[in-house]
Protein backbone atom coordinates (compact mmCIF):
# COMPACT_ATOMS: atom_id res chain seq x y z
CA UNK A 1 0.00 0.00 0.00
CA UNK A 2 1.37 3.41 -0.99
CA UNK A 3 2.30 5.87 1.76
CA UNK A 4 2.70 9.31 0.18
CA UNK A 5 4.73 11.12 2.90
CA UNK A 6 7.02 8.15 3.49
CA UNK A 7 7.45 7.52 -0.23
CA UNK A 8 8.30 11.18 -0.82
CA UNK A 9 10.83 11.21 2.02
CA UNK A 10 12.49 8.11 0.60
CA UNK A 11 12.59 9.71 -2.84
CA UNK A 12 14.39 12.77 -1.47
CA UNK A 13 16.82 10.66 0.57
CA UNK A 14 17.55 8.62 -2.56
CA UNK A 15 18.45 11.82 -4.40
CA UNK A 16 20.76 12.87 -1.54
CA UNK A 17 22.38 9.43 -1.52
CA UNK A 18 23.01 9.76 -5.26
CA UNK A 19 24.79 13.07 -4.76
CA UNK A 20 26.81 11.68 -1.83
CA UNK A 21 27.84 8.65 -3.87
CA UNK A 22 28.91 10.82 -6.79
CA UNK A 23 31.08 12.81 -4.37
CA UNK A 24 32.51 9.56 -3.00
CA UNK A 25 33.42 8.34 -6.49
CA UNK A 26 35.30 11.58 -7.13
CA UNK A 27 37.08 11.29 -3.77
CA UNK A 28 38.12 7.70 -4.55
CA UNK A 29 39.36 8.72 -8.00
CA UNK A 30 41.40 11.58 -6.54
CA UNK A 31 43.16 9.19 -4.16
CA UNK A 32 43.87 6.51 -6.77
CA UNK A 33 43.99 7.64 -10.41
CA UNK A 34 43.45 11.39 -10.85
CA UNK A 35 46.45 13.28 -12.29
CA UNK A 36 47.88 16.06 -10.09
CA UNK A 37 46.62 18.75 -12.44
CA UNK A 38 43.01 17.93 -11.64
CA UNK A 39 43.01 19.19 -8.05
CA UNK A 40 41.46 22.63 -8.59
CA UNK A 41 38.62 21.41 -10.79
CA UNK A 42 37.98 18.39 -8.56
CA UNK A 43 37.83 20.56 -5.43
CA UNK A 44 35.27 22.83 -7.09
CA UNK A 45 33.13 19.92 -8.28
CA UNK A 46 33.14 18.21 -4.89
CA UNK A 47 32.24 21.48 -3.18
CA UNK A 48 29.27 21.89 -5.53
CA UNK A 49 28.00 18.34 -5.02
CA UNK A 50 28.39 18.55 -1.23
CA UNK A 51 26.49 21.83 -1.16
CA UNK A 52 23.68 20.45 -3.33
CA UNK A 53 23.29 17.37 -1.11
CA UNK A 54 23.23 19.55 2.00
CA UNK A 55 20.67 21.96 0.55
CA UNK A 56 18.45 19.06 -0.47
CA UNK A 57 18.55 17.68 3.08
CA UNK A 58 17.69 20.97 4.78
CA UNK A 59 14.87 21.79 2.34
CA UNK A 60 11.79 22.78 4.38
CA UNK A 61 9.89 20.02 2.58
CA UNK A 62 11.98 17.46 4.48
CA UNK A 63 11.06 19.12 7.77
CA UNK A 64 7.34 19.07 6.90
CA UNK A 65 7.48 15.40 5.89
CA UNK A 66 9.22 14.50 9.13
CA UNK A 67 6.56 16.31 11.17
CA UNK A 68 3.78 14.42 9.40
CA UNK A 69 5.47 11.07 9.92
CA UNK A 70 6.43 11.79 13.53
CA UNK A 71 2.79 12.57 14.30
CA UNK A 72 2.02 8.90 13.60
CA UNK A 73 4.27 7.77 16.47
CA UNK A 74 5.80 4.99 14.39
CA UNK A 75 7.35 2.00 16.14
CA UNK A 76 11.08 2.88 16.44
CA UNK A 77 11.94 -0.81 16.01
CA UNK A 78 10.56 -0.87 12.47
CA UNK A 79 12.54 0.21 9.44
CA UNK A 80 10.08 3.05 8.84
CA UNK A 81 10.31 4.30 12.41
CA UNK A 82 14.11 4.13 12.33
CA UNK A 83 14.23 5.95 8.99
CA UNK A 84 12.23 8.84 10.40
CA UNK A 85 14.27 8.94 13.63
CA UNK A 86 17.66 8.88 11.89
CA UNK A 87 16.58 11.39 9.23
CA UNK A 88 15.33 13.72 11.97
CA UNK A 89 18.72 13.54 13.63
CA UNK A 90 20.53 14.26 10.35
CA UNK A 91 18.12 17.07 9.49
CA UNK A 92 18.38 18.79 12.88
CA UNK A 93 22.18 18.74 12.65
CA UNK A 94 22.31 19.81 9.02
CA UNK A 95 20.03 22.85 9.39
CA UNK A 96 22.52 24.30 11.86
CA UNK A 97 25.36 24.29 9.33
CA UNK A 98 25.34 26.88 6.51
CA UNK A 99 25.50 25.37 3.02
CA UNK A 100 28.47 27.59 2.18
CA UNK A 101 30.40 26.11 5.11
CA UNK A 102 29.67 22.61 3.81
CA UNK A 103 31.00 23.59 0.38
CA UNK A 104 34.04 25.26 1.94
CA UNK A 105 34.81 22.11 3.93
CA UNK A 106 34.61 19.90 0.83
CA UNK A 107 36.81 22.27 -1.17
CA UNK A 108 39.39 22.57 1.62
CA UNK A 109 39.63 18.80 2.01
CA UNK A 110 40.19 18.23 -1.69
CA UNK A 111 42.80 20.99 -1.92
CA UNK A 112 44.69 19.84 1.18
CA UNK A 113 45.03 16.19 0.09
CA UNK A 114 47.88 16.62 -2.46
CA UNK A 115 49.66 19.09 -0.20
CA UNK A 116 49.62 16.58 2.65
CA UNK A 117 50.95 13.90 0.31
CA UNK A 118 53.81 16.09 -0.87
CA UNK A 119 54.57 17.21 2.70
CA UNK A 120 54.69 13.58 3.79
CA UNK A 121 56.96 12.59 0.91
CA UNK A 122 59.37 15.41 1.75
CA UNK A 123 58.83 15.33 5.54
CA UNK A 124 58.04 19.06 5.45
CA UNK A 125 55.47 20.00 8.08
CA UNK A 126 55.70 23.71 7.22
CA UNK A 127 54.22 22.93 3.81
CA UNK A 128 51.12 21.40 5.34
CA UNK A 129 50.67 23.60 8.43
CA UNK A 130 48.68 26.41 6.72
CA UNK A 131 46.22 23.85 5.37
CA UNK A 132 45.80 22.30 8.80
CA UNK A 133 45.20 25.77 10.24
CA UNK A 134 42.37 26.23 7.74
CA UNK A 135 40.94 22.79 8.45
CA UNK A 136 41.04 23.35 12.21
CA UNK A 137 39.17 26.62 11.72
CA UNK A 138 36.50 24.90 9.61
CA UNK A 139 36.14 22.06 12.13
CA UNK A 140 35.73 24.60 14.92
CA UNK A 141 33.14 26.59 12.95
CA UNK A 142 31.17 23.40 12.32
CA UNK A 143 31.37 22.52 16.03
CA UNK A 144 30.20 26.00 17.00
CA UNK A 145 27.33 25.82 14.51
CA UNK A 146 26.19 22.46 15.88
CA UNK A 147 26.54 23.61 19.48
CA UNK A 148 27.83 21.77 22.56
CA UNK A 149 27.46 21.90 26.31
CA UNK A 150 31.06 21.33 27.40
CA UNK A 151 33.69 20.82 24.71
CA UNK A 152 33.78 21.61 20.96
CA UNK A 153 34.99 18.07 20.35
CA UNK A 154 31.64 16.83 21.69
CA UNK A 155 29.81 18.30 18.71
CA UNK A 156 32.07 16.66 16.13
CA UNK A 157 32.20 13.37 18.01
CA UNK A 158 28.42 13.19 18.24
CA UNK A 159 28.12 13.25 14.44
CA UNK A 160 30.19 10.06 14.18
CA UNK A 161 29.59 8.31 17.50
CA UNK A 162 26.14 9.37 18.78
CA UNK A 163 25.87 9.24 22.55
CA UNK A 164 29.63 9.37 23.26
CA UNK A 165 31.16 12.45 24.87
CA UNK A 166 34.71 13.73 25.19
CA UNK A 167 34.52 13.19 28.95
CA UNK A 168 33.54 9.53 28.42
CA UNK A 169 36.38 9.03 25.97
CA UNK A 170 38.89 10.51 28.39
CA UNK A 171 37.72 8.03 31.04
CA UNK A 172 37.93 5.14 28.56
CA UNK A 173 41.42 6.09 27.42
CA UNK A 174 42.46 6.52 31.04
CA UNK A 175 41.45 2.94 31.82
CA UNK A 176 43.19 1.62 28.70
CA UNK A 177 46.37 3.56 29.48
CA UNK A 178 46.30 2.13 33.01
CA UNK A 179 46.46 -1.37 31.53
CA UNK A 180 48.53 -0.87 28.38
CA UNK A 181 51.53 0.95 29.82
CA UNK A 182 52.51 -1.73 32.38
CA UNK A 183 51.75 -4.48 29.86
CA UNK A 184 54.10 -2.89 27.31
CA UNK A 185 56.72 -2.55 30.01
CA UNK A 186 56.51 -6.24 30.92
CA UNK A 187 56.57 -7.32 27.29
CA UNK A 188 59.60 -5.09 26.72
CA UNK A 189 61.53 -7.20 29.20
CA UNK A 190 60.86 -10.30 27.07
CA UNK A 191 61.43 -9.04 23.52
CA UNK A 192 63.53 -12.09 22.67
CA UNK A 193 60.47 -14.32 23.15
CA UNK A 194 59.15 -13.45 19.67
CA UNK A 195 61.06 -13.47 16.37
CA UNK A 196 59.44 -11.53 13.51
CA UNK A 197 62.36 -11.70 11.07
CA UNK A 198 60.26 -13.81 8.67
CA UNK A 199 58.17 -10.71 7.89
CA UNK A 200 61.15 -8.80 6.46
CA UNK A 201 62.84 -9.33 3.11
CA UNK A 202 62.11 -8.73 -0.55
CA UNK A 203 58.35 -9.26 -1.03
CA UNK A 204 57.13 -8.76 -4.64
CA UNK A 205 54.21 -6.36 -4.79
CA UNK A 206 51.87 -8.52 -6.97
CA UNK A 207 52.33 -11.52 -4.68
CA UNK A 208 51.54 -9.40 -1.60
CA UNK A 209 48.38 -8.03 -3.16
CA UNK A 210 47.29 -11.50 -4.29
CA UNK A 211 47.88 -12.94 -0.82
CA UNK A 212 45.90 -10.14 0.81
CA UNK A 213 42.97 -10.67 -1.54
CA UNK A 214 42.89 -14.41 -0.80
CA UNK A 215 42.76 -13.65 2.91
CA UNK A 216 39.94 -11.09 2.74
CA UNK A 217 37.83 -13.12 0.34
CA UNK A 218 38.05 -15.91 2.93
CA UNK A 219 36.68 -13.49 5.51
CA UNK A 220 33.81 -12.55 3.21
CA UNK A 221 34.87 -9.57 1.05
CA UNK A 222 32.95 -10.03 -2.22
CA UNK A 223 34.98 -9.19 -5.34
CA UNK A 224 31.76 -9.08 -7.37
CA UNK A 225 30.84 -6.07 -5.28
CA UNK A 226 34.23 -4.59 -4.47
CA UNK A 227 37.80 -4.02 -5.58
CA UNK A 228 41.17 -2.98 -4.18
CA UNK A 229 43.56 -0.32 -5.48
CA UNK A 230 46.67 1.49 -4.27
CA UNK A 231 46.74 4.84 -2.47
CA UNK A 232 49.07 6.95 -0.32
CA UNK A 233 47.06 5.99 2.78
CA UNK A 234 44.76 2.94 3.02
CA UNK A 235 41.03 3.70 3.08
CA UNK A 236 37.63 2.25 2.25
CA UNK A 237 34.72 3.94 0.55
CA UNK A 238 31.34 2.67 -0.58
CA UNK A 239 29.05 3.74 -3.41
CA UNK A 240 26.30 1.37 -2.29
CA UNK A 241 26.26 -2.26 -1.12
CA UNK A 242 27.09 -3.43 -4.64
CA UNK A 243 30.20 -1.28 -5.10
CA UNK A 244 32.66 -1.00 -2.24
CA UNK A 245 36.26 0.10 -2.86
CA UNK A 246 39.24 -0.45 -0.56
CA UNK A 247 42.88 0.55 -0.96
CA UNK A 248 46.21 -0.42 0.53
CA UNK A 249 49.88 0.50 0.21
CA UNK A 250 52.81 -1.87 -0.18
CA UNK A 251 56.29 -2.07 1.31
CA UNK A 252 58.67 -4.31 -0.63
CA UNK A 253 60.60 -5.00 2.57
CA UNK A 254 57.85 -5.55 5.17
CA UNK A 255 54.97 -7.97 4.64
CA UNK A 256 52.65 -6.69 7.35
CA UNK A 257 52.03 -3.23 5.87
CA UNK A 258 49.99 -4.30 2.85
CA UNK A 259 48.54 -7.46 4.42
CA UNK A 260 47.09 -5.85 7.53
CA UNK A 261 46.13 -2.67 5.68
CA UNK A 262 44.08 -4.81 3.32
CA UNK A 263 42.58 -6.82 6.18
CA UNK A 264 41.64 -3.69 8.11
CA UNK A 265 39.95 -1.99 5.17
CA UNK A 266 38.13 -5.19 4.21
CA UNK A 267 36.41 -5.05 7.60
CA UNK A 268 34.87 -1.72 6.62
CA UNK A 269 34.07 -3.13 3.20
CA UNK A 270 32.32 -6.25 4.49
CA UNK A 271 30.19 -4.10 6.75
CA UNK A 272 28.94 -2.38 3.61
CA UNK A 273 28.62 -5.52 1.52
CA UNK A 274 27.17 -7.80 4.17
CA UNK A 275 27.98 -11.35 3.04
CA UNK A 276 30.83 -13.91 3.02
CA UNK A 277 33.26 -15.98 0.88
CA UNK A 278 35.53 -19.02 1.41
CA UNK A 279 39.33 -19.07 1.74
CA UNK A 280 41.32 -20.75 -1.02
CA UNK A 281 45.12 -20.63 -1.14
CA UNK A 282 47.87 -18.72 0.68
CA UNK A 283 51.08 -16.72 0.19
CA UNK A 284 53.25 -18.35 -2.50
CA UNK A 285 56.88 -19.32 -2.15
CA UNK A 286 58.36 -17.21 0.59
CA UNK A 287 56.32 -18.64 3.49
CA UNK A 288 56.56 -22.25 2.47
CA UNK A 289 57.92 -24.24 5.38
CA UNK A 290 57.13 -21.49 7.91
CA UNK A 291 55.40 -22.96 10.94
CA UNK A 292 51.90 -21.55 11.58
CA UNK A 293 52.75 -20.87 15.21
CA UNK A 294 55.90 -19.00 14.20
CA UNK A 295 53.91 -16.84 11.77
CA UNK A 296 51.24 -16.18 14.41
CA UNK A 297 53.84 -15.10 16.93
CA UNK A 298 55.71 -12.99 14.37
CA UNK A 299 52.68 -10.93 13.35
CA UNK A 300 51.80 -10.47 17.03
CA UNK A 301 55.19 -9.17 18.12
CA UNK A 302 54.76 -6.19 20.42
CA UNK A 303 57.10 -3.22 20.28
CA UNK A 304 56.57 0.56 20.38
CA UNK A 305 56.63 1.84 16.80
CA UNK A 306 56.19 5.10 14.94
CA UNK A 307 53.50 4.25 12.39
CA UNK A 308 49.93 3.81 13.62
CA UNK A 309 48.71 1.58 10.78
CA UNK A 310 51.57 -0.84 11.46
CA UNK A 311 51.24 -0.82 15.25
CA UNK A 312 50.56 -3.99 17.23
CA UNK A 313 47.33 -4.53 19.18
CA UNK A 314 48.86 -3.63 22.53
CA UNK A 315 50.28 -0.22 21.60
CA UNK A 316 47.74 0.77 18.91
CA UNK A 317 45.33 2.62 21.18
CA UNK A 318 48.16 4.81 22.49
CA UNK A 319 48.51 6.10 18.92
CA UNK A 320 44.82 6.97 18.94
CA UNK A 321 45.07 8.61 22.36
CA UNK A 322 47.75 11.07 21.30
CA UNK A 323 45.77 12.07 18.18
CA UNK A 324 42.61 12.52 20.25
CA UNK A 325 44.46 14.79 22.66
CA UNK A 326 46.04 16.86 19.88
CA UNK A 327 42.73 17.31 18.09
CA UNK A 328 41.15 18.57 21.31
CA UNK A 329 43.99 21.01 21.90
CA UNK A 330 43.73 22.33 18.34
CA UNK A 331 39.97 22.82 18.58
CA UNK A 332 40.23 24.52 21.95
CA UNK A 333 42.92 26.88 20.61
CA UNK A 334 45.50 25.58 23.06
CA UNK A 335 47.72 24.42 20.21
CA UNK A 336 48.58 25.92 16.83
CA UNK A 337 49.19 23.92 13.66
CA UNK A 338 52.83 24.99 13.61
CA UNK A 339 53.29 23.51 17.10
CA UNK A 340 51.81 20.07 16.30
CA UNK A 341 55.09 18.26 15.52
CA UNK A 342 56.61 19.27 18.85
CA UNK A 343 53.48 18.19 20.74
CA UNK A 344 53.31 14.98 18.73
CA UNK A 345 56.92 14.05 19.39
CA UNK A 346 56.54 14.73 23.11
CA UNK A 347 53.48 12.47 23.34
CA UNK A 348 55.17 9.66 21.39
CA UNK A 349 58.06 9.84 23.83
CA UNK A 350 55.69 9.90 26.79
CA UNK A 351 53.36 7.07 25.71
CA UNK A 352 55.60 4.90 23.54
CA UNK A 353 59.06 5.73 24.83
CA UNK A 354 60.60 6.33 21.39
CA UNK A 355 61.94 9.33 19.47
CA UNK A 356 60.41 10.56 16.21
CA UNK A 357 63.14 11.03 13.59
CA UNK A 358 61.12 13.12 11.12
CA UNK A 359 57.63 14.46 10.48
CA UNK A 360 56.86 11.92 7.73
CA UNK A 361 57.02 9.22 10.40
CA UNK A 362 55.39 11.53 12.90
CA UNK A 363 52.63 14.10 12.56
CA UNK A 364 52.39 13.77 8.76
CA UNK A 365 51.84 10.00 8.63
CA UNK A 366 48.02 10.01 8.56
CA UNK A 367 45.83 11.44 5.81
CA UNK A 368 42.97 12.35 8.16
CA UNK A 369 43.95 15.91 9.06
CA UNK A 370 44.01 16.88 5.40
CA UNK A 371 40.23 16.50 5.58
CA UNK A 372 37.57 18.07 7.77
CA UNK A 373 37.40 14.93 9.85
CA UNK A 374 38.15 15.77 13.47
CA UNK A 375 36.41 13.38 15.84
CA UNK A 376 37.09 10.30 13.73
CA UNK A 377 40.19 8.82 15.33
CA UNK A 378 38.47 7.67 18.56
CA UNK A 379 36.26 5.39 16.46
CA UNK A 380 39.25 3.08 15.98
CA UNK A 381 39.59 2.53 19.72
CA UNK A 382 35.84 2.29 20.17
CA UNK A 383 35.86 -0.34 17.41
CA UNK A 384 38.49 -2.35 19.31
CA UNK A 385 36.50 -2.21 22.52
CA UNK A 386 33.15 -2.98 20.87
CA UNK A 387 34.74 -5.76 18.82
CA UNK A 388 35.90 -7.53 21.97
CA UNK A 389 32.41 -7.30 23.46
CA UNK A 390 30.89 -8.67 20.27
CA UNK A 391 33.37 -11.56 20.19
CA UNK A 392 32.42 -12.62 23.71
CA UNK A 393 28.79 -12.76 22.55
CA UNK A 394 29.81 -14.62 19.38
CA UNK A 395 31.70 -17.28 21.35
CA UNK A 396 28.61 -17.90 23.43
CA UNK A 397 26.46 -18.23 20.31
CA UNK A 398 29.02 -20.31 18.35
CA UNK A 399 30.83 -22.58 20.84
CA UNK A 400 33.06 -24.18 18.18
CA UNK A 401 34.12 -20.85 16.68
CA UNK A 402 37.84 -21.47 17.21
CA UNK A 403 37.62 -24.81 15.45
CA UNK A 404 35.81 -23.23 12.50
CA UNK A 405 38.42 -20.49 12.17
CA UNK A 406 41.24 -23.05 12.40
CA UNK A 407 39.60 -24.87 9.48
CA UNK A 408 39.40 -21.65 7.46
CA UNK A 409 35.62 -21.46 7.82
CA UNK A 410 34.23 -17.99 8.49
CA UNK A 411 30.64 -18.39 7.30
CA UNK A 412 29.05 -18.76 10.75
CA UNK A 413 30.96 -15.80 12.15
CA UNK A 414 30.15 -13.59 9.19
CA UNK A 415 26.53 -14.74 9.24
CA UNK A 416 26.21 -13.82 12.92
CA UNK A 417 27.67 -10.37 12.27
CA UNK A 418 25.54 -9.85 9.17
CA UNK A 419 22.33 -10.74 10.98
CA UNK A 420 22.98 -8.85 14.23
CA UNK A 421 25.20 -5.95 13.15
CA UNK A 422 25.71 -5.34 9.43
CA UNK A 423 22.11 -5.41 8.28
CA UNK A 424 21.01 -2.66 10.66
CA UNK A 425 23.26 0.05 9.17
CA UNK A 426 22.45 3.31 10.97
CA UNK A 427 19.13 2.05 12.31
CA UNK A 428 20.52 2.13 15.86
CA UNK A 429 23.25 4.17 17.53
CA UNK A 430 26.42 2.24 18.42
CA UNK A 431 25.34 2.12 22.06
CA UNK A 432 21.86 0.87 21.21
CA UNK A 433 23.20 -1.80 18.88
CA UNK A 434 25.70 -2.96 21.50
CA UNK A 435 22.96 -3.29 24.11
CA UNK A 436 20.76 -5.23 21.67
CA UNK A 437 23.59 -7.55 20.63
CA UNK A 438 25.38 -8.19 23.92
CA UNK A 439 22.92 -6.99 26.55
CA UNK A 440 25.56 -4.67 27.99
CA UNK A 441 26.71 -1.04 27.56
CA UNK A 442 30.14 -0.06 26.27
CA UNK A 443 32.76 -1.71 28.48
CA UNK A 444 36.55 -1.79 28.09
CA UNK A 445 37.03 -4.88 30.25
CA UNK A 446 36.38 -7.55 27.54
CA UNK A 447 39.08 -5.97 25.37
CA UNK A 448 41.43 -5.76 28.33
CA UNK A 449 40.83 -9.43 29.16
CA UNK A 450 41.47 -10.40 25.55
CA UNK A 451 44.69 -8.39 25.42
CA UNK A 452 46.08 -9.63 28.72
CA UNK A 453 45.35 -13.29 28.04
CA UNK A 454 46.56 -13.32 24.44
CA UNK A 455 49.83 -11.51 24.97
CA UNK A 456 50.38 -12.97 28.40
CA UNK A 457 50.41 -16.34 26.68
CA UNK A 458 52.62 -15.25 23.76
CA UNK A 459 55.21 -13.67 26.06
CA UNK A 460 54.76 -16.09 28.97
CA UNK A 461 53.94 -13.31 31.41
CA UNK A 462 52.87 -13.80 34.99
CA UNK A 463 49.11 -13.16 35.17
CA UNK A 464 49.28 -11.26 38.45
CA UNK A 465 52.05 -9.00 37.16
CA UNK A 466 49.97 -7.74 34.23
CA UNK A 467 46.75 -7.52 36.24
CA UNK A 468 44.79 -10.43 34.76
CA UNK A 469 41.56 -10.82 36.73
Amino acid sequence: MSDAPLDRLREILHEIAGLDRATAVLAWDQETYMPPGGVAARASTMATLSKLAHERLIDPEVGRLLEKLEARDLDPETDEGALVRVTRRDYDQAVKIPAELVAEAARASSEARPVWQKARETSDWKLFAPYLDRNVDINRRIADALGYDERPYDALLDRLEPGITTRQLEALFGRLREVIVPLVREIGRRQDAVDDSILYGDWPEPAQLDFGMKVITAYGFDLEKGREDMSAHPFSIGFGAGDVRITTRVSRTFLSQALFGTMHESGHGMYSQGHAEELDGGFPGRLEGVDEEAFYRAVNRVYPSLIRVEADEVTYNLHILLRFEIENDLLERELKAAEVPEAWNAKVAQYLGIEVPNDAEGALQDIHWSGISFGGFPSYTLGNVIGAQLMEAVRTAIPDLDGQIAAGEFGSLHGWLRERVYRHGRKFTPGELLERTTGKPLDAEPWIRYLQHKFGEIYDLDAATIGVR
